[in-house]
């Protein structure tokens, strides 16, 4: 899959990704705003974004979904429709805690296609971007892409706001 990062996972951009844990909405908006300025959309071909969804527990405790908000601020930009496609089925450890070898563990069966999308495929044949604000091992979204593959899209690529390298 071709990914897409506007930077490397360094200051002052980390920062604006350790925000997420304190309730900062702001922080994704200057994080769509960088993937707008570095990431070559004009050259991806985007029918739909799809961000990566939180377990409904975390949402719950951080308040928001920061791909979701990072796509929400990239749609309007970019004019590109936002798809909620794909839900977490359970919660995972924090990424951040395992190996890289654990990490792809943690996710491999995180995620599915939500129930009213299964028989009324929206993406069939469509180019789409799976939306996160940081890419680490790529476990994360290796699984979503996974998830999506049975609807078969046209494509899929995935665009996040920092890399680490």
């Amino acid at each position: 899959l071709p990914i897409y990062a506007a930077c490397a996972y360094d200051d002052p951009v980390k920062s604006l990704i350790l925000k997420k844990f304190s309730y900062d909405t702001l922080a994704c908006k200057q994080l769509a705003n960088l993937i707008i300025d570095f990431v070559p959309f004009e050259t991806i071909k985007a029918d739909f974004l799809i961000p990566v969804p939180l377990h409904w527990s975390r949402f719950a405790w951080r308040g928001y979904n920061q791909a979701y908000l990072i796509a929400k601020q990239l749609s309007k930009k970019l004019d590109i429709p936002i798809i909620n496609i794909v839900k977490r089925k359970h919660r995972t450890i924090f990424q951040s805690r395992l190996s890289p070898n654990q990490r792809q563990k943690n996710v491999e069966t995180a995620f599915s296609i939500k129930k009213n999308f299964i028989f009324n495929n929206p993406i069939k044949d469509k180019n789409i971007v799976i939306i996160d604000d940081l890419f680490t091992t790529g476990a994360t979204v290796k699984s979503v892409a996974q998830t999506l593959a049975i609807l078969q899209p046209a494509s899929m690529s995935i665009a996040v706001a920092c890399r680490t390298i």
